[in-house]
């Protein structure tokens, strides 16, 4: 088969003299052979389906990116001077660790939106996948894609969370998880209506706005940024509300804080 190098891992070791020798028996060219280290699960056993890992496409439904996936296959087992983001590159036998190595699944909220926002706006928009991974384009005006992607990018891990914040920003019906409605809840009646006289008076500057609801409720920290970001954005955390707030405009802004205060007033 043309075949010149045999990479495999430790665990067929023991076997290769047998390979080697029916080779030569049969008068065939035999390859160089290579054994690296295995990768192991959590619990040390070598990794299967049996143990967790996982197949290239289930990963691809669940949102990594291949240059993601690439990336930390790549340093698996393997060591490189640099720890940045790298694209496709060269894998050096030599360079390959002599221990097994472990796979732990750790969460992270890394975002993968680096370089420019062109660049990151493709990261957030796979070409593979389903579909509705990709439709938060189709959210966001054509004017302000820029501006969304900067607002947000360090709050995408995966490309599903540019879809979240396109739908927390430009969305007409604001979905609010139940930390953020109690949050809302419990700052109280006043404190909406001044934040809709604040909307009134300095419009979609963040800063001015919650500086006059902070001087008229003496509120500060938490008890003041949490129940604006709640019925803001329905969310208790996330990017900067002084670049999501132009973004959500004034007249967006207003219907969800009348919502909050129809609530209470109903209540």
């Amino acid at each position: 088969m043309g075949v010149s190098l045999v990479l495999r891992g430790e665990d067929h070791l023991t076997n290769t003299p047998r390979q080697i020798l029916l080779l030569k028996t049969l008068g065939l060219p035999v390859p160089e052979y290579a054994h690296i280290a295995l990768v192991v699960g959590s619990d040390g056993a070598p990794l299967s389906k049996r143990t967790g890992s996982r197949s290239v496409q289930e990963l691809r439904e669940q949102g990594f990116l291949p240059l993601a996936v690439n990336n930390y296959l790549a340093r698996l087992g393997h060591t490189y001077e640099s720890n940045a983001f790298m694209g496709l590159t060269v894998w050096r036998l030599r360079s390959t660790r002599r221990a097994c190595t472990r796979h732990r699944r750790v969460s992270t909220r890394r975002s993968f939106c680096t370089g420019s926002a062109k660049r990151c706006a493709r990261r957030m928009s796979p070409p593979c996948g389903p579909g509705w991974r990709r439709r938060w384009v189709a959210l966001v005006p054509d004017a302000e894609r820029t501006a969304f992607v900067e607002a947000v990018r360090g709050n995408v891990v995966f490309p599903t969370d540019a879809r979240h914040w396109a739908q927390a920003i430009y969305a007409e019906t604001l979905g609010m998880n139940h930390a953020a409605h109690e949050a809302a809840q419990s700052a109280g009646e006043e404190f909406f209506d001044i934040t809709r006289r604040a909307l009134e008076k300095h419009g979609t500057d963040f800063k001015a706005l919650s500086q006059m609801v902070k001087q008229d409720t003496g509120l500060s920290g938490k008890t003041l940024f949490q129940p604006l970001r709640a019925a803001l954005t329905g969310e208790l955390d996330g990017p900067e509300m002084a670049k999501l707030l132009p973004l959500i405009g004034l007249d967006r802004a207003h219907r969800r804080i009348e919502r909050i205060l129809g609530e209470m007033q109903g209540a």
